[in-house]
């Protein structure tokens, strides 16, 4: 029996979880926690500026249609199948809504 990608949705503190995103881009990726650009999502386990670990991972052209979604998303679990894969819309979303909120405080 082959084994499919399905969504499944979960609460997750989605400050805490940015702390330990790893975003990859087309070429290299960043870290969620500081930003530190240049990093090799297949090798890099750990920020070499903050020291955060990774456990999870999205990419910003993981959004949109579900052909590029499901590209990037073998692409990303074939080199890291340790990481947790984000929905780059869904985060985008509620961090958007959380800014949001904080603006109003």
């Amino acid at each position: 029996m082959a084994a499919e990608f399905i969504r499944i949705w979960v609460e997750e503190d989605i400050e805490q979880l940015s702390k330990q995103l790893l975003i990859v881009g087309e070429s290299f990726s960043d870290c969620g926690n500081c930003r530190h650009l240049g990093l090799d999502f297949a090798q890099t386990r750990t920020c070499p500026e903050c020291k955060v670990e990774f456990k999870f991972v999205t990419s910003r052209y993981a959004g949109g249609g579900a052909a590029e979604r499901f590209r990037w998303l073998r692409k990303i679990k074939s080199k890291r199948p340790d990481l947790k894969f984000i929905d780059y819309d869904d985060y985008e979303r509620n961090r958007a809504r959380i800014r949001a909120r904080d603006i109003f405080k």
